[in-house]
């Protein structure tokens, strides 16, 4: 029952996913679909993190949001990394990486943008 839920908590945002995820009808394409999330999401947190950071340097304290980016990413790649090993040789194993890395990056994105204070 566990591990049912556990696949169920991967497969039902991908109602939710962009537009290919939607007519993707191979693991290939799903992956692809994946992948191409990931990317919009890091455009997304660079786009912030260009933002952020310069106002963070200019009170002195870049260096410590360097850091923390840093730790955050360390943290990102592992996570997904333990979470894509539970699937380690089967076709959906590149996809639950990449869902992973969309999903830890957008809330790292939302955690950035509310860290600029008000729009």
């Amino acid at each position: 029952m566990r591990f049912y839920l556990f696949i169920l908590a991967f497969l039902c945002p991908m109602a939710l996913w962009a537009d290919c995820m939607n007519t993707a009808r191979t693991q290939p394409e799903m992956t692809n679909c994946a992948k191409t999330n990931w990317q919009t999401a890091d455009n997304a947190l660079n786009n912030a993190w260009s933002q952020l950071k310069p106002a963070y340097d200019c009170a002195g304290l870049g260096d410590d949001l360097l850091t923390a980016q840093r730790n955050w990413l360390t943290f990102r790649d592992t996570q997904c990394m333990a979470e894509r090993n539970f699937y380690r040789g089967g076709s959906i194993e590149p996809m639950i990486y990449f869902v992973c890395l969309e999903r830890l990056t957008e809330r790292r994105t939302e955690d950035l943008l509310k860290m600029m204070g008000p729009a």
